[in-house]
């Protein structure tokens, strides 16, 4: 079993959150169907004659005649439509883990109305729309573990009141998401599980509402910024399996709100800080397997009491496991340095 699969995540929050936002999308259907737009029904047609399953056999084409009645989509699987301000227009579309093939098409950036879209955990190829650009009231984007290529579409730094943008592990390249330097609403930054290369750029740090940002797996290089720091809010931070050297930005263990601390498999240098069990006393899972630590494990990490993960192994540290560490009885998993 692979020791990273084995810690929850962030994700367990993001999904809460997900579903949040859905549950908040999804009572507007119970409330009496409002007169579908015509503009967004052809939006849906187009989506679906780009998926090659038939998964989505209840979006019925059968009155795609602007002299025919508009088909009801509000009742067609995965579509939401809008509330009083927004009738007949569809808001919400999830069709995560329904198994879809096929790319996604264009049109679905002529859905302007739509705040959230879930298309993960299919098997879905080709790029990510630039057109969903214009979608400018997405607060919600998961596209997460599909088969999409290519780089991140420009047009998406355009979406201002994005909060959630997972694309893990997808087959995504190139420089680190310069699009979204302006989305300072962003709170979820998934990214993990790609080839994206470069540096970790220090404008993240612009991103200060960030409080998940999920970088393992990709071919990152070169240092850690220090202006990380910046991002207050952060309860994760993960860098698993980069290309990534040098010390940790000591001012990134003044991050107080840290739950999760994941450095692994990379080529990282320096010491643990004798105090980070203070600096860090929300601390939940703090994984550093696999580089080039050294010096003494701290035994300030005991008045982390929430503490659970601790992987360590395949360092430099020296000296003796504080046995303080264990005294509050919530470690479910420890590897000890070798």
């Amino acid at each position: 079993m692979k020791i990273h699969k084995m810690i929850p995540s962030l994700c367990t929050w993001q999904i809460s959150m997900l579903t949040l936002i859905t549950n908040i999308l999804f009572v507007t259907s119970t409330s009496p169907s409002p007169n579908p737009s015509h503009h967004d029904l052809l939006a849906l047609l187009s989506l679906k004659s780009h998926i090659t399953s038939d998964a989505l056999s209840s979006w019925d084409a059968a009155s795609n005649d602007t002299s025919k009645p508009v088909p009801n989509f509000c009742k067609w699987t995965g579509v939401t439509h809008g509330d009083r301000r927004h009738p007949g227009h569809v808001t919400a579309i999830d069709l995560h883990g329904y198994g879809l093939g096929g790319t996604i098409s264009q049109d679905i950036g002529n859905l302007t109305y739509l705040h959230f879209i879930d298309l993960s955990s299919n098997n879905l190829v080709g790029d990510i729309p630039s057109s969903l650009g214009n979608c400018r009231r997405l607060r919600t984007m998961n596209l997460s573990s599909n088969h999409l290529s290519g780089s991140v579409p420009t047009p998406l730094g355009h979406l201002s009141k994005l909060k959630i943008f997972n694309v893990n592990y997808n087959n995504l390249t190139g420089e680190i998401l310069t699009t979204l330097f302006n989305v300072t609403t962003l709170m979820f930054l998934r990214i993990g599980g790609n080839s994206f290369q470069g540096q970790i750029p220090s404008w993240l740090s612009n991103l200060t509402s960030l409080t998940d940002l999920y970088l393992v797996n990709n071919n990152f290089s070169g240092n850690i910024p220090a202006d990380l720091c910046k991002l207050s809010n952060l309860t994760g931070f993960d860098v698993m399996n980069n290309k990534l050297d040098g010390p940790v930005p000591p001012s990134l263990f003044n991050i107080s709100s840290i739950t999760i601390l994941g450095l692994a498999k990379n080529q990282l240098t320096g010491s643990l800080p004798l105090d980070i069990g203070f600096k860090l006393p929300k601390l939940y899972a703090l994984v550093t397997y696999n580089n080039y630590f050294e010096g003494p494990i701290p035994a300030s990490l005991s008045n982390a009491s929430e503490l659970q993960y601790l992987i360590l192994r395949g360092n430099q540290y020296h000296g003796f496991i504080p046995w303080e560490i264990g005294i509050h009885g919530k470690l479910k998993f420890f590897r000890r340095p070798q």
